[in-house]
């Protein structure tokens, strides 16, 4: 009777959020939530209409102990960064009561390149790096473009090296972020190199290349 009673309240308080938060996930009236949440497939991130409502919700998280539930921390973080929030993002990000997902550390370091706080994106990914994960395809573009933005070939060189070591060199995205800093960077040989390499060419790609020969005056 007991365990019923316990997830009649976490249904009920997941209820309740979901309302204030939008339908981040669908709620199993047979099993506890909580359990169930960790198996359900997240959806698009809830975009917080005010400053204000982000607080609201931030202290009911708190206040109800799922702020450190990691499948509310990613669609939050966003949120934060949406509302210009970078502050309360990192505190979310490092209140976890697991070490953070590989996803949630890409979430960071989209919304500090978002935000244009470039060298504190690099110091997260060198920290997850000293965590020991591994970076994904989704995470090179993210640095590369943090370096890109600081116009710093010496240390993109360095993340080129990390993409070849990972194996992602080939993959498109990863691909046209080497090509935009190496263009953004002036060195517009290695950044046609990069252009000549890929297998299959977009229009983000046609521009970084276009792009740097602009800016260097070609």
């Amino acid at each position: 009777m007991r365990i019923y009673i316990v997830t009649a309240c976490w249904i009920g308080l997941y209820q309740s959020l979901i309302v204030t938060v939008g339908s981040w996930y669908p709620i199993c009236p047979e099993t506890d939530v909580r359990v169930k949440s960790s198996g359900a497939q997240a959806p698009p991130p809830h975009q917080c209409k005010t400053h204000t409502h982000l607080q609201t919700l931030h202290a009911r998280l708190i206040r109800s102990g799922l702020d450190r539930d990691p499948f509310l921390a990613e669609p939050f973080i966003t949120s934060c960064f949406d509302q210009r929030d970078p502050a309360r993002a990192r505190l979310a990000f490092l209140n976890q009561a697991d070490p953070p997902s590989i996803s949630l550390w890409n979430t960071m370091l989209r919304g500090l390149v978002s935000a244009d706080r470039t060298r504190e994106a690099l110091r997260f990914y060198g920290l997850m790096r000293a965590e020991g994960l591994s970076p994904t395809h989704f995470t090179f573009p993210f640095v590369l473009k943090a370096c890109a933005r600081l116009v710093d070939l010496k240390l993109g060189r360095r993340i080129h090296t990390h993409v070849w070591k990972c194996g992602f060199e080939s993959d498109v995205f990863v691909k046209t972020s080497l090509v935009g800093l190496y263009a953004k960077c002036g060195s517009l040989v290695d950044a046609h190199e990069m252009f000549d390499e890929m297998q299959v060419r977009n229009a983000v790609s046609w521009t970084a290349l276009i792009t740097g020969y602009m800016e260097n005056g070609c």
